[in-house]
């Protein structure tokens, strides 16, 4: 990842408001990568006020991660149309399933395993566990959702329904 530096700056806001000062630390804050805020209120002989400690990074951290230089899929362009339509169903499916246990959806299954389900069409939990990054943990949690999902969805062209 290389060397990253966090950097600190501090402000101190009137509680009764400085608009100002607001706009400088709303400024600074989105110029920034921010890591961190803490904010304290404190009360002393020049009156109450909030204190706050904005922890930031230069941009080398951004730039180093994966996710960042990883192009988007649009998976309209990648499926066929009615394997489309299976992992729009499936990410249906997913978020349902992640709305309801209060997770992100990429913590059930990522795109790119729902597209995979989409174009392999498994019809048993073991079949799910081929796919890249799924384990155990999750078949167990969510296999059966999206097995139902498939089977709604009929066979496609996978490895397992072709003779």
């Amino acid at each position: 990842m290389g060397n990253v530096s966090f950097n600190y700056r501090f402000f101190q806001i009137p509680a009764c408001g400085d608009e100002i000062m607001e706009a400088e630390l709303n400024a600074f804050l989105s110029s920034k990568s921010v890591v961190d805020v803490r904010q304290e209120f404190a009360q002393g002989e020049s009156g109450a006020h909030w204190c706050l400690s904005v922890r930031w990074r230069d941009g080398s951290l951004a730039k180093d991660s994966p996710r960042k230089g990883r192009a988007m899929v649009d998976y309209k362009d990648v499926l066929e149309p009615e394997d489309f339509a299976v992992f729009a169903r499936l990410r249906e499916t997913r978020k349902e399933l992640a709305v309801s246990e209060q997770v992100p959806a990429y913590a059930i299954f990522t795109n790119e395993q729902l597209a995979q389900m989409a174009k392999d069409r498994p019809v048993s939990v073991n079949a799910i566990g081929k796919i890249e990054g799924v384990g155990k943990s999750r078949i167990e949690k969510y296999g059966a959702n999206f097995l139902e999902t498939l089977k709604e969805a009929g066979p496609g062209e996978s490895a397992e329904n072709k003779s």
